[in-house]
């Protein structure tokens, strides 16, 4: 009786305090509701009816911070991984991109303009063979390698293991790998297009009109090799003539080609310096060889131009530095600009994730000691709230995940693949590959969060079986007494 009226007291004095705080001319609806709230105490039925309801509307309140909570680790998780190397690796095996940038980005339609820049408008190696070169220098294998490289690079960076971000290529090895695999594209070319037979003059055909024709077959292959044009070219076989008629041949047909302006100036260059060499091999008669070290030599020179202007970016380990490219060319900055940008981002990440996840578990802690103070003198109160809550904000946040992983990928695949798609842009045939990735990686992402809801959800349904489990045996032992509840719940003994 003494704690009835002890109860009493502290509730009126509760409410005589907030009368005193809430003030009727600003707050006249719940300045009402607390007049009438002294009819109500919680030793009369109306009492308990409110204390229920009160009750009731902090534990969904509770509740639902709890979910957001849920959500912010769910986030967090999300973000913290998202330099992780391992996030993008396997999406970019199983999507084959490495095969894939030569079978589908690279083509010869995509290349060619940047063919122009590093060969000139006037080069020997086609568009189509140039995929074929690249694919030769930097096959798939090597693609993977670098770019799994890169992304432990980034990975280093963003755990601060790494104090400047690096990026780059180990591109040394590919460039000496240009000179055979340019031999190789040449003599292909040659193998396929070029065709010598018999030599098909007649007993009247003059020695004069014979050495033009040859002249003529020999000039216009040649012409055709050193255009880059893969179209079929013939000569027939030097026959009847003496050794100083077919040097004379040869002297007609190598200056023919020097005061064509339509050549190349640096395939002119390359034949005017190697002339004494494929003289020689003209004279003995093996012309498929002495198109083939024409043709080469005058790739190379072109090709040699191409790998100065690259290897004048390297650096003493042969490698391709892709910061300063990325701040110039990209981002129209300086190296040292970019390097402090990205340090402050990532300490300002660092920052705003530690910060989120202390709110979020102070919440947490905080609604837990909130709902044990309020269901003190309840314990199996407590334990149902509590399983309740991690069930349903478990179900939720998985079931905003399985939201997430049906409409974030293809919602990212359009936009990553209209941003690319835009006319003008240099990255444009990376669209639809990109965007595939994209995808896929944000799959794969979502994929490995479900622990994340799944935890909650299932130590809720552990607990509920749990809390069920001790409720009805709590019955049992109130209703038939310790001794008879055992044998009520193995199905044996006789009820009183």
């Amino acid at each position: 009786m003494a704690s009835q009226c002890q109860l009493k007291a502290h509730w009126h004095a509760a409410l005589q305090d907030l009368r005193e705080r809430v003030d009727y001319v600003h707050f006249p609806v719940l300045h009402d509701a607390i007049i009438r709230l002294p009819l109500a105490t919680p030793e009369t039925k109306e009492g308990l009816v409110l204390v229920w309801i009160l009750r009731a509307f902090v534990s969904v309140i509770l509740g639902v911070s709890v979910f957001l909570v849920l959500v912010v680790l769910l986030a967090l998780t999300a973000v913290s991984g998202i330099a992780n190397s391992d996030t993008y690796t396997k999406p970019l095996a199983d999507a084959d991109a490495y095969r894939r940038l030569y079978s589908e980005v690279l083509t010869p339609s995509t290349i060619d303009r940047y063919r122009v820049d590093l060969l000139g408008d006037r080069a020997i190696i086609s568009s189509e063979e140039l995929v074929q070169l690249l694919a030769e220098v930097a096959p798939p294998e090597y693609l993977k390698e670098q770019v799994e490289m890169n992304l432990d690079l980034v990975e280093s960076f963003a755990s601060g293991d790494s104090e400047s971000l690096e990026l780059y290529l180990q591109i040394e090895g590919p460039l000496q790998r240009v000179g055979p695999a340019v031999a190789s594209v040449v003599e292909r070319r040659i193998d396929e297009n070029l065709s010598v037979s018999q030599s098909s003059s007649s007993l009247d055909d003059s020695e004069e009109t014979s050495s033009d024709r040859h002249v003529d077959e020999i000039t216009s292959a040649l012409e055709t090799l050193l255009s880059g044009d893969n179209t079929s070219a013939s000569l027939s076989e030097i026959t009847g003539l003496t050794e100083g008629e077919i040097l004379d041949v040869f002297d007609r047909s190598i200056d023919s080609i020097l005061s064509n302006r339509d050549v190349d100036p640096r395939h002119r260059q390359s034949l005017r310096e190697s002339r004494p060499a494929l003289r020689q091999t003209f004279a003995e008669g093996n012309f498929r060889e002495f198109l083939l070290h024409a043709t080469r030599l005058a790739a190379e020179a072109a090709t040699d131009l191409a790998l100065a202007k690259v290897r004048a970016h390297l650096d003493d380990q042969g490698r391709l530095d892709l910061v300063p490219l990325l701040a110039g060319e990209a981002l129209g900055t300086s190296e040292a600009q970019l390097q402090e940008t990205a340090r402050k981002l990532r300490q300002s990440i660092r920052s705003a994730l530690v910060w989120a996840r202390n709110v979020a578990l102070g919440v947490a802690l905080l609604a837990l000691a909130v709902a044990v103070s309020m269901y003190w003198k309840s314990p199996a109160g407590l334990v149902k709230w509590l399983y309740w809550t991690l069930i349903l904000a478990g179900a939720g946040a998985l079931g905003l995940l399985l939201l997430a992983y049906l409409v974030l990928p293809n919602a990212l695949e359009v936009l990553v693949y209209e941003s690319l798609r835009q006319e003008g842009n240099p990255i444009s045939a990376f669209g639809p590959l990109a965007s595939e990735v994209a995808a896929s990686v944000v799959k794969s992402r979502i994929s490995g969060l479900v622990w994340v809801p799944a935890l909650p959800l299932v130590a809720g349904l552990a607990l509920w079986i749990v809390g069920t489990g001790w409720t009805r045996r709590k019955a049992a032992t109130r209703d038939y007494g310790p001794a008879t509840a055992h044998l009520r719940e193995t199905g044996s003994g006789t009820e009183s």
